[in-house]
């Protein structure tokens, strides 16, 4: 549901304008922390393809220090909590 799809159905159900602003401004937090939790995600995925890919390459060195990249992306995701 978008953000003005949400204010239609509160404005629908008969909500006054300080909890449609409320639910807005909930809407826009939740929308930044889902793209900062993306960011992190994106980054602990692509690690662990350059992991497996040194790895497939039998560059077991390389795998290892990359794996350093896995755990800082999902260290940043855990402390997102």
């Amino acid at each position: 549901m978008t953000k003005d799809e949400m204010s239609t159905l509160l404005r629908g159900v008969g909500c006054d304008e300080n909890t449609i602003t409320a639910m807005e401004n909930a809407y826009e937090m939740g929308f930044e922390y889902g793209a900062r939790a993306h960011t992190h995600l994106q980054g602990a995925v692509e690690a662990a393809r350059d992991v497996c890919k040194y790895l497939d390459h039998d560059k077991v060195e390389d795998a290892k220090a990359h794996t350093e990249f896995y755990w800082d992306h999902l260290d940043k995701l855990r402390d997102m909590q």
